[in-house]
């Protein structure tokens, strides 16, 4: 089971299988902050609203290099991007992490045979999200095709620093998740970026909005092709 939360800004966590944080913000952002206990830490960048990793709390590995990672419950790989379309000279380096869960096998009933139907992705093909971060620029078709299967895509969405709406919505066309979970927009957290309804008029799919996602009661199959708005656990300055 994969249960994520949107903390707030660009920053999520994951409460299970393992306590993950991605991209903790500082008390410039919001003075609030969820006491979390987390194993791993992820920061896309070392700006002040993406690494806060002190507000965390626990004995945690704390992630700043793209590289690739091995865990008991996870595996962790950061991809090298840029924070702007000038290869970062504006605004820096980005990183976009991919998780990948291994998914538990499904018990069989008496009688019936082995193997995923044909439509089906392999039964041991591991559950995966994508935070990119603060990408600030398109992917090139041979960067798209690195990343692999995403199932759930968390995309920067407002602009000014980012992707904008339009180029957030190709970017998510581009990798063709299963779901996509807008970030990075105007709330009251942050007010000098595009607000989400901009996005959501030309992304192209339907729109949910929840508190949370328990990925192991979703189908992902029905899932497919949907747009998920979190509400933040953070939303007051």
């Amino acid at each position: 089971m994969v249960k994520l939360y949107w903390i707030g800004h660009a920053s999520f966590w994951i409460k299970e299988p393992v306590s993950i944080v991605m991209d903790p913000f500082d008390e410039q952002i919001s003075s609030n902050f969820p006491k979390i206990r987390a194993k791993i830490v992820t920061e896309s960048h070392q700006h002040f609203d993406h690494a806060a990793h002190k507000r965390v709390g626990g004995s945690f590995e704390l992630l700043t290099k793209p590289e690739k990672r091995t865990f008991p419950k996870v595996s962790i790989e950061g991809f090298p991007a840029f924070h702007d379309k000038e290869q970062g000279m504006k605004r820096g380096r980005n990183i976009m992490f991919k998780f990948s869960f291994p998914k538990a096998p499904t018990p069989q009933k008496e009688g019936e045979q082995g193997g995923a139907a044909p439509e089906e992705a392999p039964a041991d093909a591991p559950f995966t999200i994508l935070h990119a971060g603060d990408l600030g620029h398109l992917l090139t078709a041979e960067e798209v095709q690195a990343l692999g299967k995403i199932d759930v895509l968390c995309v920067p969405v407002g602009g000014t620093y980012t992707l904008d709406p339009q180029e957030a919505a190709d970017f998510t066309s581009a990798l063709n998740p299963n779901l996509v979970i807008p970030m990075h927009f105007k709330t009251q957290l942050m007010d000098n970026v595009a607000e989400l309804i901009e996005f959501l008029r030309v992304c192209e799919r339907p729109v949910v909005r929840r508190d949370s996602l328990n990925f192991s009661k979703i189908n992902m199959e029905k899932a497919k092709g949907y747009c998920v708005v979190l509400t933040p656990l953070v939303f007051e300055k």
